[in-house]
């Protein structure tokens, strides 16, 4: 996970030097596999019966 931290960092900060391959890759190498993990969270929190309203 700090890779995604590490490109945020860079694409907030830094971005006149990241070249349009490096953004191509993350929204569609990179992100797909945090959505899962993401939505598979999501879920778990939710049949424990969390409240995500917080």
């Amino acid at each position: 996970m700090e890779e995604y931290g590490a490109a945020g960092n860079i694409y907030r900060h830094e971005y006149e030097d990241v070249a349009p391959r490096e953004v191509w890759d993350t929204l569609t190498l990179h992100l797909p596999p945090l959505l899962t993990v993401v939505e598979a969270e999501l879920a778990a929190l939710e049949e424990a019966g969390t409240d995500r309203s917080v």
